[in-house]
């Protein structure tokens, strides 16, 4: 079934009610009653409507000739269509009727309604009256409307399957109608305004319309036999709009089409954009513009359909003005054309100035708003980044700066960006970089990046982290989709430092320096010591110069990083790296990070702990989210011998690291060891086994000598003592300084650690001529203090028997038989004191003398003592110490 335009059926309408009081004036000569007057009408009307039809009242008047009518109703309540008139007048002239012209003075329609469906209203225009019923039809008669008025009118299109309905409310007509050839040609002009239009697509835009209060001039002709209405002019005044059309309906009713041209006119932005809803903008950021803009447009198509009629509107731009809220900077002297039609855009040459800076669009969009949207878009210009930190756009904490130059395209479809294609490059020239999440801005950042489909190439790229530059090149594949990042970079100097995100100090009350230690116990006050992993998976070669964190300085670094979003492995090489008191020289890792923990090996053919040279050093390692890390199976070679062990080292405060090491060690070369841990160089010779654990904090020397604490157990086997000079003097007081070493058999000692002194613990020594055994400490500024208790050979005992006698000998004589002598160990390592430990010597004769001859050497005590060491003195009492040291010198000394 064609359908009809709603405007063929408003003249439908109209033509109804125009027929209906015609018929009145026919059947005026028949009868007067208004009964019979309003029964005919109803009668005639339904007839030639096929409707069903009521009319309350119908009434003539003579002076001037007319009819009134009152309540009319056409078709069923709730049915389609449907027709509603409060009351109507039609007025006429009867003296142009004998000229076959009919003239009506005045038609007036109060508060008509119509609603009307497009199968409807053509079945109900293709109704004719019943056969010989009704007047000839007057092909030849004139009829002219003067005045039609109408009044608070309604009209409602009911359109089928997925077309929209819409409705005018408020509808007022002030028009003049001529009609020839029975209806055939007509001829109107007047004017329209109504107070309502809804229509689903202009829902958003319904406050706008009915604030611009529309109000139509018209003047169109229609011929019956094209089924076209030529609208010779239309004048559409909607403030601040006026909008000037010629066009034409044509194929109604089956098929109309529709065919107007909008007459260019420049308007004033800043009228014009007040009318667009505030809905249409996102929130904070509604435009405002002002400049000349001309507009012409064109409708063409069928009407009533499922789709709407096409449409072009040509928009030209003479040197607007544009800003929107939360950019700080307008877009000035913009100039260009805009070709929109109802499934394209197209931008030519749009030109404009932003912050002085020029930028230029170029391209086009299809079926814009719809899934299926294309796009072909060119953007140059240059651009400040400044201005960017000032929109809100960025990310909270970021912050812009720089020259930015723009040459790019983009084409693809707007429901999957992620396929985009893009060409061209930008080029970034002094640019800066500032985040809450680096404790130093980026500067001095330069660099280009090239786009090519879906990848970019990036060039020239260098820059500045506080004192870090660096310099590279890259690649990002699949940029808009899954990215991939490519960088190969290098720096003379960089520094962690300063990359690392700022971290609030620790708290008051912290470990001080020499307290007892607590691996992770230290309040965080360094960045985690593993980097997050990158948002997007990235590989990176960096070679570095001189590579820095805190407590650490690496030189000839070269790092090779594969991190996706979960995990990453790196393998990095350090010529030379120095962390805290450890250097290691050539030194190679690998490991894998998963989250905030890493896992890995390590290997350095040289490793310097301390005063500790390792060689050949291997193990592996764990770091955990809190910074732990956790060193195992670590080995190497030190002092000739194997050594292995484990460490923790707590870094989650990098300039107060704490740490606990267990080591194990066999075949240590003794003299190395001592001439590297202690004053006592060159003093022990032989192969020992160490076994040991230490604890302590601090960065540097000095901080971690006075925090260490440690203990451990050493042996010594078939070794040798050298002549130093506390051995010597050791040796002058037992009558032994002509012998340049003192063999033994074995060494055992253990020892401690604290308070900065390696503290022996009973060393026992057993050599030839005297068995030794060790008690005291040695300090780390060299300071000794030690008390050693020696047992002479059967040899040196025999012959001291032989030179005092027997008995006075076995004074000093211990279980075993041998003579022992109590020698004390003091002052400077490198100029030592040895005295003879006199109190302990008077100790061991008396406790000796008590058990053999005590009540004769309590009566003779001191004669004793005088002919046991030759002195004029023999008192034990230790307020006679020193001639009792003479008497020990005389007796111990060798003849």
């Amino acid at each position: 079934m064609a359908r009809s335009s709603p405007l063929r059926v408003l003249g439908w309408t109209v033509g109804a009610f125009v027929a209906v009081l015609l018929i009145a004036v026919v059947v005026i000569s028949v009868t007067l009653s208004p009964e019979r007057l309003r029964s005919t009408l109803v009668s005639r009307t339904s007839e030639a409507t096929g409707l069903p039809v009521r009319l309350d009242e119908a009434r003539l008047s003579y002076s001037p000739p007319g009819i009134r009518l009152r309540g009319l109703e056409i078709g069923a309540n709730g049915s389609t269509p449907h027709a509603t008139l409060d009351s109507g007048l039609l007025e006429f002239d009867l003296g142009p009727l004998l000229s076959r012209r009919l003239v009506v003075r005045r038609l007036e329609l109060e508060r008509p309604d119509v609603v009307l469906a497009p199968s409807a209203a053509t079945a109900t225009s293709n109704s004719r009256p019943r056969e010989g019923g009704g007047s000839p039809p007057a092909s030849d008669l004139t009829t002219v409307i003067e005045q039609v008025r109408v009044t608070n009118g309604a009209f409602r299109w009911e359109a089928p399957g997925d077309s929209a309905d819409f409705s005018l409310e408020g509808l007022d007509l002030a028009a003049r109608v001529e009609i020839e050839a029975g209806g055939q040609v007509v001829r109107t002009d007047g004017d329209l305004s109504l107070a309502s239009l809804n229509l689903p697509a202009l829902e958003a835009w319904r406050d706008t319309v009915e604030r611009m209060e529309p109000r139509l001039a018209f003047t169109l002709q229609w011929s019956g036999p094209e089924g076209a209405a030529t609208f010779d002019a239309l004048r559409l005044e909607a403030s601040p709009l006026l909008l000037e059309a010629q066009g034409a309906l044509r194929g109604m009713p089956e098929a109309p089409e529709i065919e107007l041209a909008l007459a260019p006119r420049t308007y004033e932005l800043s009228d014009l954009l007040p009318l667009i809803p505030s809905g249409a903008w996102p929130e904070g950021r509604r435009p405002r513009a002002s400049g000349p803009v001309r507009l012409q447009a064109q409708v063409h198509g069928p009407l009533g359909g499922p789709t709407a009629p096409a449409w072009e509107a040509d928009i030209e731009l003479q040197g607007a003005q544009l800003s929107m809220e939360g950019f700080p900077e307008a877009l000035q002297e913009l100039n260009g054309s805009i070709a929109a039609t109802a499934d394209t855009i197209r931008v030519a040459d749009l030109s404009g100035r932003i912050d002085g800076r020029d930028v230029s669009l170029a391209g086009w969009v299809s079926d814009p708003g719809l899934p299926t949207s294309r796009y072909d878009v060119a953007i140059r210009g240059d651009a400040d980044l400044a201005t960017w930190t000032q929109t809100g756009l960025l990310p909270a904490g970021v912050r812009l700066a720089g020259d930015a130059k723009l040459d790019l395209t983009a084409t693809g479809v707007a429901a999957e960006p992620t396929t985009a294609k893009l060409a061209g490059e930008i080029t970034l020239a002094n640019g800066s970089y500032e985040s809450d999440e680096l404790r130093q801005p980026v500067t001095e950042l330069n660099g280009r990046a090239t786009l090519h489909g879906t990848d970019a190439t990036l060039s020239d790229v260098s820059g500045r982290i506080g004192s870090s530059p660096f310099r590279g090149h890259g690649s990002v594949t699949d940029l808009l989709g899954a990215p991939h990042v490519s960088f190969d970079g290098t720096s003379s100097r960089l520094d962690l430092r300063e990359l690392a995100p700022p971290v609030p100090a620790p708290a008051a009350g912290g470990t001080a320096v020499g307290a007892p230690t607590t691996v992770n116990a230290a309040a965080p006050s360094s960045p985690p010591l593993v980097p997050p992993l990158p948002v997007v998976p990235t590989r990176v070669h960096l070679a570095v110069d001189s590579l820095f964190t805190e407590g650490a300085v690496m030189t000839g670094v070269t790092m090779n990083a594969d991190l996706r979003v979960d995990e990453g492995d790196v393998t990095a090489h350090f010529a030379r790296a120095e962390l805290a008191t450890v250097t290691l020289e050539r030194f190679d890792s690998e490991l894998t990070i998963a989250g905030a923990t890493a896992n890995g090996t390590f290997r350095a053919p040289r490793v310097q702990a301390q005063n500790a040279p390792l060689t050949d050093v291997t193990g592996r390692f764990r770091i955990d989210e809190k910074s732990l890390l956790q060193v195992d199976d670590i080995a190497g070679t030190l002092w000739n011998g194997h050594v292995v062990g484990n460490a923790r080292v707590d870094l989650a405060d990098r300039l107060d690291p704490a740490f606990e090491i267990e080591s194990q060690a066999t075949g240590l070369d003794a003299n190395g060891m001592l001439s590297a841990m202690t004053p006592a160089r060159n003093l022990l010779h032989g192969s020992l086994d160490l076994s040991s654990s230490f604890s302590g904090r601090g960065a540097t020397p000095e901080q971690v000598l006075a925090a260490l604490t440690g203990q451990g157990n050493v042996k010594a086997t078939s070794g040798r003592i050298e002549a130093t000079p506390a051995v010597q003097r050791a040796w002058q007081a037992l009558g032994l300084s002509e012998r340049e070493t003192i063999p033994f058999r074995d060494l055992v000692a253990p020892f401690s650690f604290r308070d900065g002194r390696l503290v022996t613990e009973d060393l026992v020594v057993h050599a030839p001529d005297a068995n030794w055994s060790v008690n005291g400490s040695v300090g780390v500024n060299g300071d000794l203090d030690y008390r050693a208790t020696t047992e002479l050979s059967e040899q040196l005992s025999d012959e001291m028997r032989r030179k005092a006698g027997r008995d006075l000998a076995n004074l000093l004589a211990g279980s075993s038989g041998r003579l022992i002598v109590d020698l004390r160990i003091h002052g400077d390592a490198k100029a030592p004191k040895v005295d003879l430990d006199r109190t302990k010597l008077a100790q061991r004769i008396a406790e000796n003398a008590k058990q053999n001859v005590q009540k004769e050497l309590e009566k003779g005590k001191d004669k004793l003592l005088q002919q046991l060491f030759g002195s004029d003195s023999a008192a034990a009492d230790t307020t006679k110490a020193p001639k009792l040291d003479d008497a020990l010198k005389g007796l111990l000394k060798r003849k």
